[in-house]
């Protein structure tokens, strides 16, 4: 069975488009995981891989973030109110 000039055209045309996507697919996929990776070491984060066996102390570390979220702003907010007293 041959293909006349259009349906090679159109299997070539298909067989290009299937390539870019997977290629467009899988460097997103790697520039996600990158992204994420540089973003959890500038925050210093660790990530379940590091925070005991199976992960099973990551919930600690967000408990450790809230709280020092919660006592910053504490802190703001009553170095504010001396701040206007003075």
């Amino acid at each position: 069975m041959t293909l006349s000039p259009v349906q090679q055209e159109l299997a070539i045309t298909v067989v290009k488009v299937l390539v870019l996507f997977n290629a467009l697919l899988g460097l997103f996929s790697v520039m996600t995981w990158a992204e994420r990776r540089l973003l959890a070491f500038m925050q210093f984060r660790l990530g379940p891989n590091r925070t005991g066996p199976i992960g099973i102390f990551q919930p600690v570390e967000l408990i450790k973030i809230l709280l020092v979220m919660f006592l910053a702003g504490y802190f703001t907010r009553n170095w504010e109110r001396l701040r206007d007293l003075l």
